[in-house]
């Protein structure tokens, strides 16, 4: 009696998921006997087979055209098909027709159906989290942007939009030419204090007519990156601004 009861409210839980799911296969039964439902379950019949057609195709798309070149005269090659789709999805033996066919005992048709149909309600659950998850990004992009745009800060998106920097002012050059100076004569290079400078408009020329080769580009940036990293040493983090 006990084993009975089980049945039957499995059976109940199993329905109710087909209907949750929104199954057409179930739509307008309205069973609420649980012995019905049972005997639709777990009693050989097409539209069991039906059912268990619609679980899986669900879960694969790609069986729904399968299934369609299958002939309602070709049964066994269906219960193949269904057999080694629940085969793959770990839920049942390689040769376990009689508990697709509807011939294994109830109890065990019954876990199958909803182990199987949890697999869907696993998909529906990550589907929603993402659509979900999507509108709200797609909300918080829309608030930035209307932040973005507001009057008061047209000015500071104009800005950085375009951004203009002159990261070598007149105070800035002389202390340039400065430490060049001093590293010269400690080092004992005889380079004119002008060369930084004069390598700074070199650069220039690089960047807007490209007549130098990469190679020499690279060494002025790293001679360029030198002297800077000393000079923010020097200045300290209120300069940092210019470091490249």
């Amino acid at each position: 009696m006990a084993d009975n009861s089980k049945e039957q409210l499995l059976s109940m839980r199993v329905y109710n998921s087909l209907q949750s799911l929104g199954c057409p296969l179930v739509d307008g039964l309205y069973l609420r006997e649980p012995d019905s439902v049972q005997e639709l379950l777990c009693s050989p019949s097409l539209h069991r087979t039906d059912i268990l057609k619609w679980i899986c195709a669900s879960i694969c798309p790609s069986l729904k055209e399968k299934f369609s070149t299958i002939k309602s005269t070709q049964n066994e090659d269906l219960v193949q098909e269904l057999t080694r789709f629940g085969y793959e999805m770990m839920l049942c033996k390689a040769n376990d027709q009689d508990l697709i066919k509807g011939c294994a005992p109830p109890l065990r048709q019954l876990r199958f159906l909803e182990q199987i149909l949890m697999v869907i309600q696993a998909d529906s659950s990550i589907n929603s989290r993402q659509n979900s998850c999507s509108g709200d990004d797609s909300v918080k992009n829309d608030d930035l942007l209307g932040e973005l745009m507001f009057q008061d800060h047209l000015t500071d998106l104009d800005m950085l939009l375009n951004p203009v920097c002159n990261p070598w002012p007149a105070h800035i050059r002389e202390h340039l030419i400065r430490t060049q100076s001093t590293r010269n004569k400690t080092n004992g290079n005889h380079s004119k204090p002008s060369d930084f400078i004069n390598r700074s408009d070199q650069h220039s020329r690089l960047g807007s007519h490209g007549e130098e080769s990469l190679t020499e580009a690279m060494a002025l940036l790293q001679s360029t990156q030198s002297t800077l990293d000393e000079l923010h040493k020097e200045v300290g983090p209120s300069c940092a601004m210019f470091h490249i």
